[in-house]
């Protein structure tokens, strides 16, 4: 059920020109968010859907990583 909304956020995100990017893993910055936001410590974060406005010209958001051939991961049967 977690997929269905992080799907229906980014999807509405979309759609005021703002970009997503899902997090699977706060592990890093959860402890620190979560302070800034005084959740309740018996919470913790599972995810996190990081919202912004994409810059077109930065050499970041151009990178295209190599794919090697689907054949190479997966198995058809």
């Amino acid at each position: 059920m977690i997929a269905v909304h992080t799907c229906r956020i980014m999807l509405a995100a979309r759609e005021f020109g703002v970009e997503s990017c899902p997090q699977g893993s706060t592990t890093e910055y959860g402890k620190v968010v979560a302070d800034v936001l005084k959740v309740p410590q018996n919470l913790a974060f599972l995810y996190s859907i990081v919202l912004g406005y994409e810059d077109k010209n930065a050499k970041i958001n151009r990178y295209q990583p190599k794919r090697v051939d689907i054949d190479e991961n997966v198995i058809f049967i």
